[in-house]
């Protein structure tokens, strides 16, 4: 009998070191779309003669191969965080150099009073730790910015005098309390080696099991979900990896991970701006390597990620220059916060920053019922620079 296409489920664990099988389970699953394995052959073009035109086919020394999948984005549910490493899309996001946070109790455990406010930030109370840094693009609820979930923003900066700097302007100066709230964080690292993964593909009633597998590219996109386009805010990531098992065996259920929150009724700040516009994508730009090794059966060591080159694409509605300026922003080179926020409850909150971004000129497009533009930002600084939470 044919075997369904859509029977297809992927299970992730982290590997404790470059080439141990992480040994996926059923417990691992993670629901997907879009997801695909495709081998890449290792040929060589044989030069041998054979005394007539007909030549020798080319050489084939085993493949390498690639899992692609797309991850919808949402929080990971419940009243708090989960523990360490149980977020199964975490386990993606820290293949992509992603440090995980786990934040279980809120800072100051109850709210507490701020100081010296301003509109674009506040400083923290005697419950807030001075180390510089040390909250930086985590999310912090601020009750004069809004109800629930408006209150909520993200931190730009954060010193050892224990100023944040919000990625938002809020309507005056901000003076009430403020918190931490209990979150699950994913902020870049600037040091450190990422996790290789194990996967476990079904097709079917086949199963692949992938070793060694490292992210080969990586982005994060937040399409608004207006009346006239709805969509998803997704992960899509593709993986180098190798071959370590497959057999005969059918594709389990998938668990529901609950609402998929939409881009919308939340907030997009560029440079602390409010701004409407119907996508916000960030590009990891990851560069892949194998290094060679005569000892390995395929020639080479397990991929290892090399680079990375950040890259933020905004589709915004133009606004009056006296309230946005993107064109003076790309002309001073000078760093400015995108911040979004959006979700239905706490745990299913989404939040992301990009704490200093770089602007390229942005073009003016045409042939549609709203001036827009385009263009891109880039990400510069390694360590902190952006981040991905789920708040409570």
């Amino acid at each position: 009998m044919a075997q369904l296409s859509n029977q297809r489920a992927i299970a992730i664990a982290k590997q404790s070191s470059a080439g141990t099988w992480g040994s996926p389970t059923t417990s691992d699953l993670v629901p997907c779309a879009n997801l695909s394995w495709t081998p890449n052959a290792i040929t060589a073009d044989n030069p041998e003669y054979t005394g007539s035109i007909n030549r020798v086919g080319p050489g084939v020394f085993g493949a390498t191969y690639e899992v692609s999948a797309t991850f919808l984005i949402r929080g990971p549910g419940g009243s708090s965080p989960p523990s360490a490493n149980a977020f199964i899309l975490g386990r993606v996001l820290q293949s992509l150099g992603f440090t995980e946070q786990v934040i279980a109790t809120a800072i100051p455990a109850a709210p507490e009073a701020l100081s010296a406010g301003s509109t674009t930030g506040f400083t923290m109370g005697a419950g807030a730790t001075g180390t510089q840094d040390l909250y930086k693009a985590l999310a912090v609820k601020v009750p004069f910015l809004g109800t629930s979930p408006d209150d909520l923003t993200m931190i730009r900066s954060y010193s050892a005098a224990k100023a944040a700097v919000i990625g938002e302007t809020a309507t005056g100066t901000i003076t009430g309390n403020y918190q931490i709230p209990k979150q699950l964080a994913y902020t870049l690292a600037g040091t450190g080696t990422p996790p290789s993964l194990s996967l476990s593909l079904w097709e079917g009633a086949r199963r692949y099991d992938f070793i060694d597998a490292v992210p080969s590219s990586g982005k994060l996109t937040f399409p608004t979900a207006g009346r006239e386009s709805v969509d998803f805010a997704k992960l899509e990531a593709t993986f180098a990896c190798d071959l370590y098992a497959y057999a005969d065996d059918p594709a389990p259920s998938i668990p529901s991970l609950g609402a998929v929150p939409a881009f919308r009724d939340g907030k997009l700040f560029v440079a602390q701006k409010a701004m409407g516009g119907s996508s916000v994508s960030i590009d990891l730009g990851l560069k892949v390597a194998y290094p060679p090794n005569p000892n390995k059966t395929s020639g080479s060591d397990s991929p290892q990620l090399t680079e990375t080159r950040r890259t933020i694409s905004l589709d915004l509605n133009q606004e009056a220059k006296s309230y946005q300026d993107l064109l003076a922003l790309a002309t001073g080179q000078l760093y400015y916060p995108i911040e979004g926020l959006f979700g239905f409850y706490p745990g299913n909150y989404v939040g992301f920053i990009a704490t200093d971004a770089r602007f390229n000129f942005q073009k003016s497009n045409e042939g549609g019922d709203f001036v827009t533009t385009s263009g891109e930002a880039w990400i510069d600084g390694p360590d902190k620079t952006l981040s991905l939470v789920f708040p409570y």
